[in-house]
């Protein structure tokens, strides 16, 4: 993940960018009715899913988030200052994720529900890392059709 200043690779003062933009994009999708009716979802894939989490319950307009292979922050205390209100929340999983270990899925869930939040979740038995990419050798067809399934029928449910 690199963006105009490839030397800030991997460093935190990236990540306010990011969160910069995806704030951005919230505000013009929302401020352009012809694209959205008021509600926006966040999706997010492995750090996009981190990323998802950090900033969703800052930005009223987002009505759901769907996480892939994420989570949240490993602090618990900064973890649940990302919660606090959080929107709807869709976790999707491998169970033998090595890159983000399901413990992080178990650990947002928790988080979220002990808010009094809203979360589905559907662990993968036996899936990897990135589960429902083709190109991946961890891929798996069932599952990245079940995941695509989840997605939409969350976000129609919830936007």
């Amino acid at each position: 993940y690199k963006d105009d200043n490839p030397e800030l690779a991997g460093e935190e003062a990236n990540w306010s960018r990011w969160q910069a933009a995806v704030r951005s994009t919230v505000n013009f999708l929302v401020e352009d009715t012809s694209i959205v009716k008021g509600s926006v979802g966040l999706l997010g894939y492995s750090l996009g899913s981190f990323l998802a989490v950090s900033i969703a319950s800052s930005i009223p307009e987002v009505k759901g988030v769907v996480e892939y292979f994420g989570g949240g922050s490993e602090d618990k205390d900064e973890l649940e200052s990302q919660v606090a209100g959080f929107p709807p929340l869709l976790i999707l999983h491998g169970e033998e994720d090595q890159s983000v270990p399901v413990s992080r899925a178990y650990a947002l869930r928790d988080a979220v529900l002990a808010q009094g939040g809203e979360v589905e979740m559907k662990i993968y038995p036996g899936a990897g890392h990135g589960f429902n990419g083709p190109w991946l050798p961890n891929y798996s067809k069932e599952y990245d059709i079940d995941s695509f399934q989840r997605t939409v029928d969350f976000f129609r449910r919830n936007l």
